[in-house]
């Protein structure tokens, strides 16, 4: 958090006066190296991202749980590999900022808030994985019989996926021991 608040403080105040980052036609103003502080952010959040996605393999493949289960936890954390080439990309490209003020430097910051921006989406992407197996399971799973139903064949795997979603929202037909029905609310994503 302190490094998030030092670097967001470094970056408003590396021109003076602060305008003077939007705006070249000011007079006797003057910037810090923006390149240097782009490198410096970039490699600090790189290594602190390698160190996020490796310091708990040793720790994970020492639970006691399946295999499968190990593999696909470490291909979650996998996902990483991904985010950090966007941010080796991200720094590559600010290595080739020469003026910070020339049009074409804007444009190669105009690249990089993109590919930050980028980054920060294939993190929560990658923090919302375990929650999405569930929805998955549910989304390519057969519907369920109904008793009617018992003698049809079961459907294929090719029923669209808005009709399996909206299956996944409708109410059961199981009741309660005290025979009311049990509402759409009660319905859970999870397995239990």
């Amino acid at each position: 958090m302190t490094f998030l608040i030092t670097t967001i403080i470094a970056d408003c105040l590396i021109c003076r006066p602060i305008s003077y980052r939007w705006d070249f036609s000011i007079k006797g103003a003057s910037c810090g190296d923006e390149k240097k502080l782009s490198l410096f952010i970039a490699i600090v959040n790189f290594l602190q991202d390698v160190i996020v996605v490796v310091l708990p393999m040793p720790v994970l493949w020492q639970l006691q749980m399946a295999v499968s289960r190990k593999a696909s936890l470490t291909c979650m954390f996998g996902m990483g590999i991904l985010i950090r080439a966007v941010t080796i990309y991200r720094i590559q490209v600010t290595a080739t900022i020469d003026n910070p003020s020339s049009p074409s430097s804007q444009k190669a910051y105009a690249i990089i808030a993109l590919l930050t921006s980028l980054e920060t989406l294939l993190g929560i992407i990658t923090a919302c994985l375990p929650i999405l197996k569930p929805i998955t399971k549910r989304l390519w799973s057969p519907l369920p019989k109904r008793r009617s139903d018992a003698n049809k064949p079961s459907p294929s795997a090719s029923i669209p996926i808005m009709m399996r979603i909206s299956h996944m929202f409708t109410a059961s037909s199981k009741k309660h021991s005290s025979g009311e029905r049990i509402a759409s609310s009660d319905l859970t994503w999870y397995e239990k």
